[in-house]
């Protein structure tokens, strides 16, 4: 009877040791994989409306490295390289985005990464220095896997998204607290509408910079009087 309690509990204890080396060789760790970008990438960059639809960069990647075999998502992140604590990153997740058990690359157009850049918190219309890196994810619950690609520097000039704006200034009066129109879109410059009320007095026209900034407007008209 103790023969046979001896090896029930080696056999418990081998089991046992057995399991935990399947856990130890289970655990995922932060290996980290590669982010590589194609000649189609060119630092410095401006971004311009008429090339929209042309291609902006193309990059590819190693599979994310989780320890185990493991399958993981991917998406392509953009952020400003002074954004230190990387707390504003844009994601995009577009057509572009090609991931298959042989393919993870990202193709993007002038206007999808245009966009991206517009949709920074620290958008300017001058020249801007931003990071480019993949985000995997292994996991679908509350509390994933995540790791992050070498980042990618791009010094980058884009075009403003937001619909171009008109002042109709009073003299001696400011642009930045007079009425505005806008035009019907931000690729439009030319069919401006609004309405306002205007008090009796001499205007001109101020159009805002690319950026619609009224810091250094355009200004239009020889003080034309309403009254």
């Amino acid at each position: 009877m103790k023969n046979i309690l001896k090896s029930i509990c080696a056999a418990i204890i081998l089991t046992g040791v057995i399991s935990c080396e399947d856990n130890n060789n289970s655990v995922v760790s932060a290996n980290g994989f590669e982010l590589r970008k194609d000649d189609t990438v060119i630092s410095p960059s401006v971004l311009t409306q008429p090339a929209a639809a042309d291609i902006f960069g193309k990059f590819e990647w190693d599979v994310a490295n989780n320890g185990p075999a493991t399958v993981s998502t991917y998406t392509l992140q953009v952020f400003d390289h002074s954004d230190i604590s990387l707390s504003n990153p844009v994601e995009y997740t577009g057509d572009g985005l090609v991931i298959s058990p042989t393919l993870r690359n990202a193709t993007l157009t002038v206007s999808e990464f245009n966009k991206l850049i517009n949709s920074l918190p620290t958008f300017k219309c001058s020249e801007m220095d931003v990071d480019v890196r993949i985000k995997s994810v292994l996991g679908l619950n509350i509390n994933p896997y995540i790791q992050y690609s070498s980042p990618i520097n791009i010094k980058v000039t884009a075009y403003s998204l937001k619909l171009p704006l008109m002042a109709f200034v009073k003299e001696g009066n400011s642009p930045l607290s007079e009425p505005r129109v806008s035009a019907s879109s931000s690729t439009s410059n030319s069919d401006y509408a609004g309405y306002m009320y205007l008090e009796t007095g001499s205007y001109k026209f101020y159009q805002a910079d690319a950026c619609q900034d009224f810091t250094t407007p355009t200004i239009y008209g020889v003080g034309g009087t309403i009254g």
